[in-house]
């Protein structure tokens, strides 16, 4: 399969995806029509073929990918087994495993793995990927001193700019983004035309998502999504959608097609030297992957981030109780 013919069947394998998920939202599909299981596997075999290939460590990517919307920890753990500690291709299948063990309850048994795995990778690239990863649980855990150490490394290392760049953004998101500390504040103007101001709705919850509608594991955060702006007045919720997309046309669409009635921004991430720049309040809240959510309380400080399905839910629910 050349470069072209792997293009072509992503794109259908991501479009069946999209299709399963607008028939799950309309009771026209269940759980068990997920096509994803299946795709992932097919992607999985692909890069057996073709390992050495660019279209083969593409496939693998994929594959992880969709495992880890699915949460199948257990294919993730037969994947991994093939992955020696001389591999670069750690670096992109960690954060689909993430995912995978996150979705299966299996969070401690992945913080295992990276920290064997700091230990084990020799590849420069795969290392700083597990360092990034272990900055971002020690983040999550509130281990402060432990994140800030991790990605120091992920600098010091130089293995990959794009991480180094990352990297940088989360030591800035230690010292300004925590929990507790004052949102940062923006002007912006959504895709419609209104401004947004976000000192102008201090007094409500605010949730901001990050997403695009070529971000595969965003697609599932919608019925969620979906569920909060229709559970609560736009006095004490308000939820705000910033999307990385590049087409006006094709965000519009999804937005229609979907009913993602609650308020976009359009952000598309543009790059410069093979380097991502971000948008504005990409920049402000150190978005470097999607989806990404931050929970912003009444009083306009951090409540939490990066919560996903129903414990944002319920983490959006506690807020409004308060």
């Amino acid at each position: 399969m050349d470069t072209e013919q792997f293009k072509a069947y992503k794109d259908r394998a991501w479009a069946e995806t999209r299709s399963y998920f607008a028939k799950l939202r309309d009771g026209q599909a269940t759980r068990a029509d997920d096509p994803q299981p299946a795709l992932a596997q097919q992607f999985f075999e692909i890069y057996r073929d073709q390992s050495g290939t660019d279209v083969g460590q593409e496939a693998l990517r994929h594959a992880f990918m969709m495992w880890g919307n699915v949460g199948s920890s257990e294919q993730v753990d037969c994947a991994l087994a093939t992955l020696d500690a001389h591999s670069p291709a750690w670096a992109d299948v960690l954060s689909g495993a993430a995912n995978a063990y996150a979705r299966s309850g299996r969070r401690e048994a992945f913080d295992r793995l990276l920290q064997a795995l700091a230990d084990e990778l020799t590849h420069p690239r795969s290392r700083s990927a597990v360092y990034d990863a272990l900055g971002f649980r020690a983040l999550m855990s509130d281990r402060i001193a432990d994140a800030a150490a991790y990605y120091r490394r992920v600098v010091e290392l130089e293995a990959d700019p794009f991480e180094v760049l990352q990297a940088r953004g989360a030591l800035y998101e230690i010292e300004a983004l925590q929990p507790g500390q004052e949102a940062p504040h923006f002007h912006v103007q959504t895709i419609d035309g209104n401004a947004i101001h976000l000192l102008a709705l201090r007094g409500r919850i605010v949730l901001l998502d990050f997403w695009a509608t070529g971000c595969g594991p965003c697609w599932p955060e919608l019925p969620h999504l979906r569920t909060l702006r229709g559970s609560y007045e736009d006095a004490v919720f308000f939820l705000i959608g910033i999307s990385q997309d590049t087409s006006d046309q094709r965000l519009r669409e999804v937005i229609q097609q979907e009913r993602l009635d609650w308020p976009h921004i359009r952000e598309p991430v543009t790059w410069s030297d093979r380097l991502p720049q971000l948008g504005t309040l990409g920049r402000l809240y150190n978005v470097w992957g999607i989806p990404r959510t931050v929970l912003i309380d009444r009083n306009g400080r951090i409540a939490a981030k990066n919560l996903r399905g129903e414990v944002l839910v319920e983490a959006v629910r506690k807020l409004t109780a308060q």
